[in-house]
């Protein structure tokens, strides 16, 4: 009985080895594994943490990854049939990564999830990836004009609203290293061809503090009301003021200033006023002057012309800087390797390279400059650097620096193992002539003769 049970279930298995095998030869003639490559497929970002943001390599928040993956599926005939750019979705998943430079491993999934297909071949598998914290800050808020009212018109200070409430500052938000370049926010007027009060709204600018505006970040009100007053003003002129200076600095040095105010309104007559341009400050004296000062000057009007401003309009706060005269020139300097290993020789080309340096004129006391290539840690082998220059205070290079090349040598002598001594050849003297006249060898009768070296 036992043996015949035995028996039975042994014809069991066989018989299902036999079906499985039968299906699988069936399935993979009928429907047989393939492989479909596809190309350009867009990354997404998945798992960022809330407050993060990926940021691109200027600093702007983006949503994923500029860059495209290619890939090969493999799955049956039948379900590659049914896959294209639009079903499959590379993904990288970022959750938990905290702010800073990240490498992550670049994945793909089917659309719909759980097709009977496989990824291989992902290239790149990788890509790095830049994470920022989204932070708010608040700046204070300006107004530029550019140009001025046509002759006899004249603006008055600009009010700034919004919701008919003054406004003095805006929230700017946004990735990190963008709200922090914000100083202040801007509205740029024109008032150059302005005859009559204006009343506008204008879109508000975050800028740096060079001016230049700073994209990537959101700005809260994004734009505000702007009222400026432009009101006749017959009689009356505005006009820039100019300084004047006496005695010198110290060789080497300038003097730079700035007045504030810079322009004065005038009034006089109206021809008067048409011969006058600029009003000029008594003169600013810097006689030997090392550091920076700051004076109230007089201002000078011409006959028939006084301040509009009586009693703040005579004089100007001037703001002298004493600055080094500048120069620039050229330079030949040697291109020298540094921290070359031990055992290692270093040869580079070119061995000169002439470079623009500008600074303070007649402060250049340093005469072993050179173009420093640094080698810490390479091994034998030809590398393109660009070499570092270690210039003075106050000394900049002109231009960017060009890439060397470097040539490291291994001079360590390789052990060559002892080896059989070489069997010892006869040595052969050559035959120097002792006379110019030709010679005509006689070979002996039963011995070749020998050539002569």
């Amino acid at each position: 009985m036992s043996k015949l049970l035995s028996g039975s279930i042994l014809r069991g298995v066989i018989a299902v080895l036999v079906a499985s095998a039968l299906w699988m030869f069936v399935s993979f003639t009928e429907n047989p594994q393939e492989t479909s490559p596809l190309t350009n497929l867009p990354i997404v970002a998945e798992g960022l943490t809330l407050g993060t943001t990926l940021v691109d390599d200027q600093g702007m928040a983006i949503r994923a990854p500029d860059a495209v993956v290619n890939l090969s599926v493999v799955g049956p005939r039948d379900a590659l049939q049914q896959i294209n750019k639009q079903t499959i979705q590379p993904y990288i998943n970022l959750a938990g990564l905290p702010p800073g430079s990240h490498t992550v491993k670049i994945e793909a999934r089917a659309i719909p999830v759980g097709s009977d297909v496989a990824f291989v071949g992902v290239q790149p598998p990788q890509i790095v990836v830049e994470i920022e914290q989204l932070i708010s800050a608040t700046v204070p808020l300006s107004v530029t004009t550019d140009g001025q009212p046509p002759t006899s018109y004249e603006a008055g200070a600009p009010t700034i609203t919004a919701n008919a409430q003054p406004l003095e500052q805006i929230q700017i938000s946004g990735p990190t290293t963008q709200v922090n370049k914000v100083t202040n926010g801007q509205i740029v007027l024109d008032l150059s061809s302005q005859t009559s009060s204006l009343f506008t709204r204008r879109q508000i600018i975050p800028v740096d503090q060079d001016g230049r505006e700073v994209k990537g970040v959101a700005v809260e009100p994004n734009d505000a009301e702007i009222a400026v007053k432009i009101l006749s003003s017959s009689g009356i002129k505005r006009v820039p003021i100019v300084y004047s200076v006496e005695n010198t600095l110290p060789a080497g040095l300038r003097p730079e200033i700035t007045l504030d105010p810079a322009f004065v309104s005038i009034i006089g007559s109206s021809q008067t006023l048409a011969n006058v341009d600029f009003i000029e400050t008594a003169p600013i004296n810097v006689a030997d002057a090392t550091s920076d000062f700051t004076r109230e000057v007089q201002l000078r009007f011409p006959p028939g012309v006084t301040p509009r401003d009586a009693a703040a309009g005579e004089t100007t706060l001037a703001t002298v800087r004493v600055v080094p005269i500048e120069t620039q020139f050229a330079l030949v300097l040697p291109v020298v390797p540094r921290n070359v290993p031990a055992n290692v020789s270093a040869s580079v080309a070119p061995t000169t390279i002439e470079v623009q340096i500008k600074g303070p004129i007649g402060t250049l006391t340093e005469t072993s400059l050179a173009l420093v290539v640094d080698v810490t840690g390479r091994a034998a082998g030809t590398y393109e650097l660009v070499p570092t220059l270690d210039l003075p205070s106050g000394w900049t290079l002109v231009g960017a620096l060009p890439t060397v090349q470097i040539t490291l040598r291994s001079t360590i002598t390789p052990t060559v193992p002892p080896t059989a001594s070489p069997a010892i050849l006869p040595t052969i003297t050559p035959v120097v002539p002792t006379s110019t006249a030709p010679i005509t060898p006689t070979p002996a009768p039963d011995i070749a003769p020998t050539p002569t070296l």
